[in-house]
């Protein structure tokens, strides 16, 4: 699974509070940094979630498909099969 999540995208706090994600018994960290342990919610955007998750360089939920950035690039290679070219965070 991939993932991408800009810092001032709403929606997967949002997900997080209608309870969409899962649950599992984990560190949460935030860019390598623990900061929670125990019996954590987790979406796909969350380290802990444990999806591969991809640089973005764009704002808001709208604006991963902004042209020429690493955001839109980053899901190109994911949908053509590139991984390798995935830019991580």
């Amino acid at each position: 699974m991939w993932s991408l999540a800009a810092r001032n995208d709403a929606v997967p706090l949002g997900g997080k509070v209608a309870g969409l994600g899962g649950y599992k018994w984990d560190v949460e960290t935030w860019h390598g940094l623990p900061y929670n342990a125990g019996y954590v919610q987790t979406v796909p955007s969350d380290e802990a979630f444990g999806a591969h998750r991809m640089a973005v360089d764009t704002s808001g939920h709208s604006g991963y498909w902004k042209e020429d950035s690493t955001s839109l690039q980053n899901q190109a290679a994911v949908v053509t099969g590139r991984y390798n070219q995935v830019v991580d965070p």
